[in-house]
């Protein structure tokens, strides 16, 4: 008889990316939350942080905590939230795979009729 696949631990990671490398890396076993977020921005990553830098984070729900903004932003750093995903992008996950093939790619011979 089988047994069926025994799952371990899940794990999240949160690090930084700038142009000098990944930096301020953080290994948590379970999922991030923003008490977590502010956790980790509050003790790894405004040590990394100078008055001119910039913080972009995407639109995941946790990057909005305020405790984690005004710990980020009174390093005099400006934080910034890239803009909602387009539409159109949505779009074409929505479409059903046979539709997909080629999407994107230029077309090979000359076009169709």
């Amino acid at each position: 008889m089988l047994e069926p696949f025994k799952q371990g631990p899940t794990f999240s990671v949160i690090r930084a990316l700038g142009v000098d490398g990944l930096r301020a890396p953080f290994l948590i076993e379970g999922a991030i939350n923003a008490e977590v977020f502010t956790r980790y921005v509050e003790q790894f990553r405004v040590s990394c942080l100078r008055p001119v830098q910039q913080v972009w984070l995407d639109n995941v729900k946790f990057h909005y905590a305020p405790q984690a903004s005004a710990a980020l932003e009174a390093t005099g750093a400006r934080v910034c939230h890239l803009p909602p995903t387009p539409p159109t992008s949505t779009a074409w996950r929505r479409a059903s795979p046979n539709s997909r093939r080629g999407y994107g790619r230029p077309r090979r011979g000359p076009p169709a009729p």
